[in-house]
């Protein structure tokens, strides 16, 4: 049971915060709060669209600038001239700054003249957007837009403000022109200064150098050199291959002839170096070598003729290798010689050639400087050309890509963005007030709402007596209350047709109600027990202070005037109630009964005067644990021998609220059934639900509720039996059908009974 209190605990700090799911709930709980409350806003967005609509219509104009080249012609952007850039100062568009002059009063000043309105108000109906309407996707668009209740006078602004900013777009460029030709003008002098002094300069540089182009002489000089560095290369290559002859000669591996034919293959002028000598030899040994030829072609080689001739030749090769060692010396020193001279002759010319480049350098230098100033000299009279015939042209550097318009029908308020949102914040409005609703007013009105939120049936529905009210707080004597209604009703017998004592009359309508209403719960309790019989009930609350021990009394007055005898105990041993409403003493009662054990069942009943079937036990003294006495076997063992007695048709145990407290369960679930009280505009949502499931955890037979109403008037009483004050006075007093109809014929009443319907419609 503790785990039970503990889980109630616990959703019910759960349900303070307000989650979605509890919003969802409180939602289901009043949809028609929330359909009616958002379709209220939603009807106040709908008429407030029409009557704006209608009465003040929003028309709207615009047209569309093409602000591609906003400063300068095409022509100026396309030649992209260093001079005429910086001349008209050419920078890319800050839109937001153009947005702005475009509204200052340098723009739109004429147009308020015009007009005779302020230039606040033509700046303040003036909307422009970059990137605006089907040019979205473009950057270099401006849409202007103005929006006005006077269609006329917004086709006038519209058109004019077109004109304006064409015109200020000339007035600018033509200014910027003007001022870039002054700017170029005043640099043309200088420009010119610069290039007559740099050619001055290069005239000076060639005269006193003596030469017409550097650049020239020094590809000149750097042919020779490279011809003397073959020379040099060719020479090098004659030296080793003489060192080469001079080597086969000296080891006799060449002959005369081929000597010969040798130094002319390798040089032609080899031939020259050989002294007159040294030829006459060569000759001589070469005819000598020819003759040994000759012979051996004829002679054998060992004839006497061939011999002969070999000896001669051997004779002379001494003399022979002398003399071509001695030509291909004289050869030698003749190609070194040269190679010497072929050297001196490159690093002269080397030595020249690296003069020569700082000369070029400084010629390159020199010649740049003539060509940049005259580059710009003919720049600046170029761009000077261009601003004339710019200036001369007087173009428009913008474009109107969307002609001037005003709508034709209003474009505000835009009826589909309203009713778009009007239906959203509608639904938001309506969901906070439902909320709201619901949270502030948590608590049950009708006896629909309670039957679908426990999911159970309603045994009865108790209607409001007033005059048992207060009964709790004075502590009254509540069978005096029962006598009072009674006695009322007789004294209403006695009045004639048109009664004027309609406070007596009252009185016995609400007696016949409560009568009717707790027969039909016993009724109710009747048809329950078809599967098994039902003794023992208790009945209990969610919460304190609910009437509880109020209709256990005239629950069981009731049983009793239906000759059952009944016996109502009250097992609330916290706060007993039973013996004051009664008026009956308390000194001895169920807990007695149950601590002491040499007590017995007749020392603790107590009769009700006036009802010989009618018997109560009250709750006794207060013992220290009421629950720990409650759920002890002496308990149990008391309530299953009331169920085997013969002595009572009905025991009623009137019980402590269950939440909160364990007694309750601990009471119900040694009983036939439970049946839990409900008071109509007092507990809140959700507490009769968790009862219910408290004392279903419990093992506890729910049998069902009883709805018991505090307020008058209560309509839409819905349970078992006949539950509607209406029906219900026919039957309690028909001698007074024309009293009745005559406060029904009211109009205030009807006024009354129509809100009353519609706001138990809502709720419900």
């Amino acid at each position: 049971m503790a785990e039970n209190l503990n889980s109630n605990n616990s959703e019910n700090d759960n349900e303070t915060k307000y989650s979605l799911k509890e919003i969802i709930a409180a939602l289901a709980r009043r949809p028609k709060l929330l359909i009616l409350t958002s379709l209220l806003f939603f009807s106040g967005t709908i008429g407030f669209t029409i009557y704006e609509r209608l009465k003040n219509p929003i028309f709207r104009g615009n047209f569309a600038l093409l602000i591609a080249d906003p400063i300068g012609s095409e022509k100026i952007q396309r030649s992209n001239s260093g001079f005429e850039s910086l001349a008209i100062n050419k920078s890319d568009n800050d839109v937001r700054l153009l947005k702005l002059f475009l509204k200052s009063p340098y723009v739109i000043q004429s147009l308020a003249d015009e007009l005779n309105v302020s230039h606040s108000y033509i700046e303040r109906i003036i909307e422009i957007e970059s990137r605006g309407g089907k040019y979205r996707d473009t950057g270099n668009i401006l849409e202007v837009i103005i929006n006005l209740k006077d269609k006329e006078l917004g086709e006038k602004i519209i058109k004019r403000l077109s004109e304006i900013y064409l015109d200020i777009a000339v007035e600018i460029r033509q200014k910027k022109l003007n001022e870039g030709l002054k700017f170029l003008d005043s640099q043309t002098p200088s420009i010119m200064k610069k290039y007559q002094e740099s050619a001055e300069e290069l005239a000076a540089f060639m005269e006193k150098y003596g030469t017409i182009d550097p650049i020239e002489e020094g590809m000149f000089l750097k042919e020779r050199i490279a011809g003397y560095e073959d020379q040099v290369s060719s020479t090098n290559i004659i030296i080793e291959n003489l060192k080469e002859i001079k080597e086969d000669v000296k080891n006799k591996t060449i002959s005369t002839k081929g000597f010969k034919e040798l130094l002319s293959s390798k040089n032609d002028f080899l031939t020259l170096s050989i002294s007159t000598f040294n030829q006459t030899i060569l000759n001589q040994a070469e005819e000598i070598e020819e003759r040994i030829r000759s012979a051996k072609s004829t002679y054998k080689s060992d004839s006497v003729i061939v011999r002969n001739l070999e000896e001669k030749l051997y004779e002379m090769r001494p003399s022979i290798i002398e003399a071509q060692i001695s030509s291909i010396d004289t050869a030698l020193q003749i190609q070194k010689d040269l190679l010497i001279s072929h050297k001196l002759a490159l690093k002269n010319l080397e030595d020249d050639f690296a003069k020569q480049a700082s000369i070029v350098k400084e010629f390159n230098r020199l010649q740049k400087k003539v060509t940049l100033n005259q580059e710009n000299l003919l720049s600046i009279a170029k761009a000077r050309e261009n601003f004339r015939l710019e200036i001369a042209q007087k173009t428009a550097p913008w474009t109107i890509i969307s002609p001037p318009r005003m709508s034709s029908s209003p474009t505000s308020p835009n009826i589909t963005f309203y009713l778009t949102y009007g239906a959203f914040f509608s639904l938001i409005l309506g969901t906070i007030i439902t909320f709201l609703r619901d949270k502030l007013d948590n608590k049950y009105h009708y006896v629909d709402q309670i039957i679908r939120d426990l999911d159970t049936i309603s045994l009865a529905t108790i209607p409001h007596v007033s005059t048992f009210d207060g009964v709790r707080e004075d502590k009254r004597f509540l069978l005096d209350d029962i006598d009072n209604i009674d006695d009322s009703s007789k004294k209403l017998k006695g009045k004639n047709k048109d009664g004027k004592d309609l406070e007596t009359l009252e009185k016995g309508y609400q007696r016949f109600f409560y009568q009717e209403a707790f027969r039909n719960a016993i009724t109710s309790l009747r048809f329950l027990q078809s599967d098994k019989e039902i003794k023992t009930i208790t009945i209990t609350s969610s919460i304190p202070a609910e009437g509880k021990s109020l209709i256990n009394i005239l629950l069981s007055k009731t049983y009793s005037e239906l000759d059952k005898k009944v016996l109502l105990i009250d097992a609330d041993l916290r706060k007993p109630q039973l013996h004051v409403r009664l008026g009956l003493n308390n000194i001895l009662g169920l807990s007695n009964l149950l601590i002491d054990s040499s007590l017995e069942l007749k020392n603790v009943i107590q009769k009700i005067d006036g009802f010989n079937n009618w018997n109560v036990i009250t709750a006794g003294l207060t013992p220290p644990d009421p629950a720990r006495l409650l759920s002890s076997e002496k308990m149990a063992q008391f309530i299953s021998n009331l169920k085997k007695s013969s002595d009572y048709d009905i025991i009623i145990f009137d019980s402590p609220p269950v939440i909160g407290l364990a007694d309750a369960s601990l009471i119900a679930e040694k009983t036939d059934g439970a049946i839990l009280l409900v008071t109509t505009e007092k507990v809140p949502v959700g507490l009769p639900k968790d009862a219910k499931k408290i004392m279903e955890k419990s093992g506890t037979e729910f049998l069902g509720v009883l709805v018991n109403c505090i307020k008058k008037n209560e309509k839409k009483l819905i349970g078992y039996g006949y539950n509607s004050e209406d029906i219900y006075s026919n039957y309690a007093n028909p001698t007074n059908e024309e009293v009745k109809e005559k406060d029904q014929n009211s109009i205030k009443n009807k006024i009354k009974s129509y809100l009353t319907k519609i706001l138990q419609w809502i709720e419900d």
